[in-house]
Parts: C-alpha cells; structure tokens; sequence
C-alpha cells in the first residue's frame, strides 16, 4: 500500500517536472524570458540554443571578454545564422601582422562593434572599409565589453598597432552598466554559476581623489572558455543550469526580483550621475592619449531609447550626451560625436534581430553607411 502511494507521488512528480520542463523550453524558444539560454546538455543537437560555440569566447586577459586565438566557430538562433573567426591575437579580423596600409583605423566597442550575430561581410566594420577605403582593426568583443574594458584593451593592445584613425562605438543600452560592479551584484551575473567564485573582468572604483580606477574581485576565476571555468564551486548549481530549460525561469525570477526598474531601461537617459560620469571618464581617457588625429564616438541606440525621444525626452541636459559634444571642441585633434538617434529611419525593427536585440544586416548597414558618409567628409 505505502509502495504505491509513493509510486503514485513519485508518478504525479515527475508529470509535473516533465510539464514544467516542457513549458520552459516554449517560453525560451520564444524568447519571452530575461534569460532565454539553451541548457548545455542540448546545445550539442539544438541549432536554435543562442549559444556560440564554447571554444569562442574567453575570460583571460586584463580586459576580461576576448576571443580564443586563431579560433572559429558557428552561432545559430532562432533568427540567425553566422561564422566567427579570429587571428593571432583574437580580434575578430583578419591578420594584423602582415598591415599594407597606414590607412588605418582602431575600432573599439562591444558586442556591435564585433559583430554579433552577423557573418564578417555584412558587419558594420566591413562595410565602412568598402565605402571609405579604410582598414579597419577590429578590437570589439561581446560579453558585458564596457568603456573600461575599451581603454584597457586600446592601452594593452590595439595602440600597438599603426594608426591613423579611431572610431568608438558607444552603447548606452549597457555600456553604463558594463564595468558597474554594484549593478553585477545585484543581478549575480558577476558569478561564474556559481556562489564563491566571480567573472575574471574589470570594474570601476572611484579612489579619494574623485579619480576612476579598476579591479578584478580577488575571488575571479579565468575562464579558458564559454561556460567553463578553472574551477566550479556549486556542482549542483551548475548541474541544473547546465542541464534544465527551467532554469531560465528561475533565474528571470531571480533577476526581476532584484531589479529596481518597471519602467523599460533606456541607457540614454536611465544611468546614474555615477555611471555617466565613469564611462566618460574612460572615453575621455582614450581620446586625449591616442595618438590618432581623428576620433569619432559613434551612440548607439536600440529601441526603447527612440521611444523615449518620440515621446519627448531631450538628451541635451544629459551630462555624458553633452560631455561628448563639448570633446569636439576640447583637443587639438578631430574629435566627432555621432548620435546615431539622429538618424531614425522608416522601420525601427529592422535594425535588430527579431529574437535577439543586435543589429541585424540591415541594422549594420544602417550605421555603416551614416558613418561612411561622415568619414568621408
């Protein structure tokens, strides 16, 4: 009798996990959650996961996101389908060693920068070199890449390599909050799957002279791979991540429950006078020591950020709108802002992937062109 009881609760049980299961696999498939990743035990038979190849990207270097050297690998979605490669050094390019031109060209940023999502030809970089006749050394990287982590890795890396020319990509959608350390606590998303040990990447502290400066928690662990790290401290944790489409519902829940926000998050006009003022700072840090005599700051809005301006919203009075401005008129060099905002087109969708908020081809096509256009002036 007491067999069969359990027999039926453990048969009730397991319905209800299957249910669950299966119901979190269609609210990720959709992508209705915050966190929407395919469990790594299915990444190996989905072509639908939104999970790159994990021998792409690294945690190991001072700037903390990075590619593996000389690497390739396939990223497919729900809504695209796309090849990376990197070099020797592991920007996503071609080989920096062998450079014909001092017709170059630095460029900084994250994720929009790199060209996430997107094969090589229809990235924002390869079109401007095709319109201007520029070589463009790309040094973008997704992977939460903050204006902190594009000084550090100009001043580590890129600045070594000839140039003439700089172009930064700002994102103001997380660019505020890329290298902000309280932010990554309250989300968790500082942790490597884990509760002890945390992400090897760079933040921001301001020290007693009111002087920005970074660190990497004590506690970080250097990460050889996507999704894998020197060592894991929570093996359960990491079991169900790893191996449950529930998971993504619990860590949504999680995370809206330590977010402060209703209102949807508009990096143009939501980030704090701390994070403002830190971005720019780092910006700026590039700008005045570059040894290029042209710079352009390119802003990059995504959609809530065009919903807030048709709804009235003025970026005028924001402090690192106007910093940006003010810069063109502040060095002995060329200095150009760019608000991409300014250049709205018909069809605001297009410019992002339906299932993922990175420009698709067109979206690249877009800002290649107006950037083109101010190049070439």
């Amino acid at each position: 009798m007491i067999r069969k009881k359990l027999t039926a609760i453990f048969i009730e049980l397991l319905v209800a996990f299957v249910a669950i299961e299966y119901f979190s696999y269609l609210l990720v498939g959709a992508n209705l959650l915050l966190i929407n990743e395919t469990p790594i035990l299915y990444q190996a038979f989905s072509k639908n996961g939104g999970t790159v190849d994990v021998n792409w990207w690294t945690e190991r270097d001072l700037w903390g996101a990075w590619h593996k050297e000389n690497s390739v690998a396939r990223h497919e979605t729900k809504c695209f389908s796309a090849e990376y490669h990197s070099n020797s050094i592991g920007a996503r390019d071609s080989e920096f060693s062998e450079l014909q031109s001092r017709n170059n060209f630095v460029l900084l940023g994250d994720s929009f920068a790199e060209g996430y999502g997107v094969n090589v030809g229809d990235t924002a970089q390869k079109i401007i070199e095709k319109n201007t006749g520029l070589r463009l050394l790309n040094f973008g990287s997704a992977g939460n890449f903050g204006p902190l982590q594009y000084w550090l890795v100009y001043e580590n890396l890129a600045k070594n390599y000839e140039h003439k020319g700089l172009i930064i990509f700002f994102l103001p959608a997380n660019d505020f909050t890329d290298n902000d350390y309280d932010h990554f606590i309250k989300t968790r998303e500082t942790f490597l799957r884990n509760d002890r040990y945390e992400r090897y990447r760079p933040y921001y502290t301001r020290n007693r002279k009111g002087e920005y400066e970074y660190f990497i928690p004590s506690n970080a662990v250097k990460k050889n791979k996507l999704g894998c790290c020197e060592k894991i401290d929570n093996l359960f944790k990491s079991f169900i991540i790893d191996n449950f489409w529930s998971a993504n519902v619990f860590r949504s829940i999680q995370r809206i429950l330590f977010s402060k926000k209703v209102e949807p998050y508009s990096g143009y006009f939501d980030a704090s006078i701390d994070q403002q003022e830190a971005a720019v700072y780092f910006i700026k840090k590039i700008v005045t020591n570059t040894s290029a005599q042209r710079v352009l700051i390119i802003s990059i809005p995504v959609k809530e950020d065009f919903n807030r301006v048709d709804q009235g919203a003025s970026r005028e009075s924001l402090r690192w709108w106007l910093e940006f401005k003010n810069l063109e008129n502040m060095l002995d060099k060329k200095v150009q802002f760019i608000d991409l905002i300014d250049y709205k087109p018909k069809d605001v969708d297009s410019l992002f992937f339906t299932c993922d908020s990175h420009w698709s081809p067109i979206g690249n096509r877009w800002s290649a062109e107006i950037v083109s256009r101010e190049i070439l002036k």
